[in-house]
């Protein structure tokens, strides 16, 4: 999908201003796409708005369907939010969800 191309280059050469605001735009638009919020929460963890980024990435994480390697990206920045902030107990859950989630995968 050409937006995610879009997103991933604004990823590759480090401009998270630009990626989280074309991933929020996104989002606006559809609803529905996980990928958005990803990179939306992703932009926001490199920006150290870590509230925000925590929001995009627990709401994407309810579009996630039968896609593993997906959630294990969200879940992995979930994790390093909440150690950001200082909750280890939550990014222990979350980590504990990827350990599980591999496990099924293989």
């Amino acid at each position: 999908e050409t937006n995610v191309f879009l997103l991933a280059s604004y990823e590759e050469v480090k401009d998270f201003e630009k990626l989280q605001k074309a991933a929020s735009n996104l989002i606006d638009i559809y609803p529905n796409q996980p990928e958005y919020y990803f990179f939306a929460g992703k932009a926001s963890n490199q920006l150290k708005k870590y509230k925000i980024a925590i929001d995009f990435l627990e709401s994407g994480l309810e579009f996630v369907v039968q896609n593993v390697n997906l959630e294990v990206d969200f879940l992995n920045q979930l994790v390093e939010t909440y150690v950001a902030v200082g909750n280890n107990k939550k990014a222990e859950e979350y980590l504990e969800k990827v350990k599980n989630l591999k496990k099924t995968k293989k």
